[in-house]
């Protein structure tokens, strides 16, 4: 169990923090902020949901894009990757707007939950310069 402790503390001293990542002077990329970091705000908790639906949904797709008989129909197979190329669309928005949003975007992309972002999202795009990867 010392492990689980270890690294619940992990977790808790790595998230990004206003203090860490420096909250933006600007009112345009304050409000950014607050809506994709401060999950105490009503904007910031309706973000949060949608972005969880978003990544269940988009783990829905890639697992009945695994399925032979799903993959196996031409027109579920388009529907599919349709719908994996607006996930990975959405979700590097979302990065895009994590880096933008505070004073200091390296910290945030060095970060564990900054790692974790932009590895969801690299999968897509190789696959734009190696079909095989899909």
């Amino acid at each position: 169990m010392q492990w689980l402790a270890s690294l619940s503390e992990f977790f808790r001293d790595n998230y990004p923090s206003a203090e860490r990542l420096g909250v933006p002077v600007a009112r345009w990329r304050q409000s950014i902020y607050r809506t994709v970091f401060e999950t105490n705000t009503e904007m910031g908790k309706r973000f949060e949901r949608r972005l969880t639906l978003a990544i269940i949904l988009s783990l829905c797709v890639v697992i009945a894009h695994s399925i032979p008989s799903i993959a196996g129909d031409w027109r579920l197979y388009y529907l599919l990757r349709a719908l994996e190329w607006i996930f990975t669309i959405g979700f590097t928005v979302e990065y895009v707007l994590r880096l933008i949003s505070v004073r200091h975007p390296l910290r945030y992309a060095l970060s564990f939950y900054g790692l974790v972002d932009l590895l969801a999202i690299i999968p897509g795009y190789l696959s734009l310069f190696h079909p095989e990867y899909q």
